[in-house]
């Protein structure tokens, strides 16, 4: 059961989009929920791992993780999709990638 209408999971990848975060999470919060699925003796999935909490602007209450793989991620989604953090539910969902433009022709 989803936390929100209209929820999807969307095209699994290896990061997650965070949302609903209270005011006051921090990366500090998300890495303690988001580091058990990191093997912190292996180099190659402490690089991958990486958390970016928007704190301003349009994205504000929002995060996007890196973990070291889509199987990870799935877990991971799975898990903590619809934990209650500092009293809010954190909806998570697989980001979406940045897709470049079609334009009509050339730009002149």
């Amino acid at each position: 059961m989803s936390v929100f209408k209209g929820y999807t999971p969307g095209e699994p990848s290896m990061r997650l989009y965070v949302k609903n975060l209270a005011k006051n999470v921090t990366e500090k919060d998300l890495e303690y929920i988001f580091g058990r699925y990191v093997d912190w003796s292996s180099d190659i999935q402490v690089q991958a791992f990486d958390i970016r909490v928007m704190q301003s602007g349009r994205l504000r209450g929002q995060a996007f993780i890196g973990l070291p793989s889509e199987q990870v991620a799935c877990q991971a989604r799975q898990d903590v999709n619809g934990y209650e953090l500092q009293g809010k539910p954190l909806v998570v969902s697989f980001a979406r990638t940045t897709k470049a433009r079609e334009t009509d022709g050339p730009i002149v």
